[in-house]
């Protein structure tokens, strides 16, 4: 709820207002999709020895195949990036220093640090290991075989030709490599990218 609460303070929209944006965009993805779930949705946020200068640039990717959404992609994103004033994300959350994910499951929610300093990947799955109570609770996500996107983040990151030079135009870059490129971008995806 902190995340909504601070999602409304950035960008002036009412918290009910937020509430309705947060609710559309589900509500419309599982119409659109005919209820399949959607395997898309990643991000990245680098910041210290991955980035020119130390500081955090975010990249997002909100990648869901359906040609129907094309139309409302313009509109169906909210996203506030000010991390030298304070917080504003939806799952990722960061400052001029790190960034940090909020898994929230139907029963409880953990915050989940970055496994290696300076780097932090997500995607639409909550990342094991799981706290105490989880197992059982939550899905596990589908095997690297299968879904490879979030170690292909942590492995571009730390690639030789990103680490280092990871500013907004790096980052778009990343972002762009597809799936089957060892990224985690599918065909038709349209991203988000801020410092």
């Amino acid at each position: 709820m902190l995340t909504l609460k601070g999602m409304a303070e950035s960008s002036g929209l009412s918290e009910d207002e937020v509430l309705v944006l947060n609710a559309g965009i589900c509500m419309l993805s599982t119409v659109v999709l005919g209820g399949e779930p959607p395997s898309a949705c990643s991000g990245l946020a680098v910041w210290d020895e991955y980035t020119p200068d130390g500081a955090l640039v975010f990249g997002r990717n909100w990648d869901i195949e359906g040609k129907s959404l094309q139309p409302y992609m313009k509109c169906l994103l909210v996203v506030v990036f000010n991390p030298d004033s304070g917080n504003a994300f939806i799952v990722q959350i960061a400052d001029a220093k790190e960034c940090v994910s909020v898994e929230r499951a139907t029963f409880t929610a953990r915050v989940r640090k970055t496994e290696q300093q300076g780097v932090l990947a997500a995607y639409n799955s909550f990342v094991p290991p799981y706290p105490d109570g989880w197992t059982g609770k939550v899905a596990d996500p589908l095997p690297e075989e299968m879904d490879p996107r979030y170690s292909n983040l942590i492995k571009l990151a730390n690639y030789y030709g990103f680490r280092g030079k990871l500013d907004v135009q790096g980052m778009k870059e990343l972002l762009d490599i597809e799936v089957r490129d060892g990224g985690a971008t599918h065909r038709e995806a349209l991203w988000t990218v801020a410092a």
